[in-house]
């Protein structure tokens, strides 16, 4: 007896040093129903909730308005003749078959003891274990009395007042009877009429799904926070008589935002029918939601297993086998094909529950092929099997790019295009490069180009030619030969002297004044998604090329045309990446001016 005298006392002296003098906090709501007014409250820590229930608490009506007027003289009122406090163990034990919610309330406050994770043999520590147990026993007294109201009356956490009358407004003060020197008292106060006019939602946005005679069924709950506190779900097998079932278990998510909950099906493929309504904490239910109709379905387990592919002339024939036994449960076969693992799987046909072969042409298939087949159910499940690899014998390289053309410009960037090869399976262009024409070629392009265009850049010192072959490779690395020998002849910049000396005046009569190269600015338009670049010349302009690359990647030819303004908008952009561009122009008499000096732009 000692020990608990010492362990209670150090437990309000801790209380104190730690927050000075503890101060009650209370918290009151009201409901009117019918005839009465219901009154729930509850207080915020272990300490005040046992202070509570040794001193009770005093309920105080005072009558503020009649008919809307507010009374000249209002009339108070104790609600209690005797302090509000939990009643004795044996009404509890009387109510214990009622509702779960009386047993837990009932062991929250007269059990022996609460499990608790200390267990040393020291005041000290008896003290900490004694804090832990009084936060178990309040936070689950607090739950068990949400759950329902009766008991939440029991436990002297709740009041029902049935004198009253609809044309007035009450005022209910709630204050604990504790002396002052334990704890600063606190007083809750509400407003409310038996006329306020009450309407509770509807639960809506029921998500069900089933399997083998089971049903998930869930909602959204986080619009309904403090309006309802627990849930009834009924159900009927007619749609029409709907019985409790609410005695199994809620689950509610880890945030606190949706509610699950699961139920057995006596029979599969016949429809069941689910409503669900919200409970307050004055045990007012909530209007029934939509009804969802769930239909349980068998969770098949058969699927195609030993998928085969074998070459038959100019076709293929996949065969797989299937549980005869689960024929009739399936509707129909999907054959299945992808050109890579990552890529999306196609529908190559549908085929009947009885069939268990296919038969597909080589000539369609990609040089790497993954099939599959997929048992679809009459119930709409499906089982698929493994896939199953096929590789296409391909020893044909593709044939050699042809119209190979290129020329130089006086800055020494090379424009090289040749016609787009027709083999459905190729790859990509390999170029490659030599200063002598009979000399052996060395590849210039660092990656598989896949566009028709290529840029290179050579010396502008010599007059000399130089030479450029491509060659195509396709999917299987097949490669072609090389394409014909394209001759570039470099422009040189200045004419040897002596040739200079000797022509100096036709030089002279033929020279024009050169255009000059265009000077270019750009910005990224992040907001409207594009690169706007824009130029100056002194020069009327009749074309415009604009050359693009990205970030380590060849030079392309990326449009040609006649322009209304000295700008122009690329949108073909991907997030992420930077660009480099360079401009040519030619004015109206064909002459082009040198290829501007790059310019980067980060998207």
């Amino acid at each position: 007896m000692k020990t608990r005298i010492f362990i209670s006392a150090f437990l309000v002296f801790l209380s104190c040093i730690l927050y000075g003098q503890p101060t009650a906090k209370l918290y009151l709501s009201a409901e009117s129903q019918s005839s009465q007014i219901r009154l729930r409250w509850a207080v915020d820590c272990p300490l005040t909730w046992q202070l509570a229930n040794r001193y009770g608490y005093t309920l105080e009506r005072v009558e503020i308005l009649e008919n809307q007027v507010v009374l000249e003289y209002p009339k108070r009122r104790i609600m209690n003749e005797v302090p509000i406090k939990p009643a004795d163990t044996t009404v509890w034990i009387e109510r214990f078959d009622l509702h779960q919610s009386y047993a837990i309330l009932s062991q929250a406050l007269f059990g022996e003891d609460f499990e608790t994770s200390f267990q040393v043999e020291s005041p000290l520590f008896q003290a900490v274990n004694q804090s832990q147990e009084n936060e178990q026993r309040f936070s689950i007294a607090l739950l068990a009395a949400d759950q329902n109201f009766e008991a939440a009356c029991l436990a002297g956490l709740g009041w029902i007042d049935s004198v009253v009358e609809s044309h007035k407004t009450y005022l209910y003060r709630l204050y604990i009877n504790t002396p002052d020197s334990l704890i600063l008292g606190d007083t809750a106060k509400i407003l409310i009429s038996p006329s306020a006019p009450k309407s509770f939602p509807k639960i809506t946005n029921i998500f069900s799904v089933t399997g083998d005679k089971s049903v998930f069924l869930s909602w959204d709950i986080k619009n309904f926070n403090g309006i309802y506190t627990d849930y009834i779900i009924e159900k009927s097998s007619n749609s029409r008589q709907f019985l409790r079932i609410t005695e199994l278990p809620l689950t509610i998510s880890n945030d606190g935002t949706t509610a699950v909950f699961m139920d057995t099906l006596d029979l599969n493929d016949k429809p069941y029918y689910y409503r669900v309504r919200g409970i307050n904490i004055f045990g007012t239910v909530g209007p029934v939601s939509d009804m969802v109709q769930v239909v349980g379905s068998p969770n098949f387990s058969a699927y195609p297993q030993d998928l085969t592919i074998l070459e038959n002339g100019k076709n293929v024939v996949l065969q797989w086998a299937f549980e005869e036994n689960a024929t009739q449960d399936i509707s129909h076969f999907l054959v299945l094909h992808q050109s890579s693992m990552d890529a999306e799987n196609a529908v190559l046909s549908r085929v009947s529950n009885r069939q268990r072969s296919f038969n597909l042409n080589l000539s369609k298939l990609e040089p790497s092929n993954y099939f599959t087949v997929v048992a679809v159910y009459q119930n709409g499940q499906e089982r698929s099997s493994y896939p199953c690899f096929f590789q296409t014998i391909d020893s044909i390289p593709p044939a050699a790019p042809k119209g190979l053309l290129g020329f130089a410009d006086s800055l020494g960037v090379v424009n090289l295009q040749w016609a787009k090869n027709t083999e459905s399976d190729l790859d990509g262009y390999r170029v490659f490069r030599s200063n002598q024409r009979d000399q052996e070629v060395i590849q210039i392009s660092k990656t598989l180009i896949t566009d028709t265009i290529f840029f290179d850049t050579i010396s502008t010192n010599t007059d000399k030619s130089v030479y450029y072959q491509v060659i195509a490779v396709d999917k299987r690395g097949n490669k072609s030969d090389f394409s014909a020998i394209a001759e570039v002849k470099r422009i040189q910049q200045f004419p040897p002297m002596a040739k200079l000396e000797d022509s100096i005046a036709a030089f002279s009569a033929d020279m024009f004044e050169p255009l000059q190269s265009p000077r270019v600015t750009a910005f990224a338009d992040r907001d409207n998604r594009k690169i706007v670049l824009s130029w100056n010349t002194s020069y009327p302009v009749s074309e415009v090329q604009i050359f693009r690359k990205k970030d380590d990647d060849d030079w392309r030819l990326l449009e040609i045309f006649s322009p209304t303004k000295n700008a122009y908008e690329d949108k073909k952009l991907e997030i992420n990446s930077t660009y480099h561009y360079r401009l040519k122009l030619a004015d109206d008499k064909r002459n082009h001016s040198p290829v501007s000096v790059p310019i980067r732009v980060v998207y």
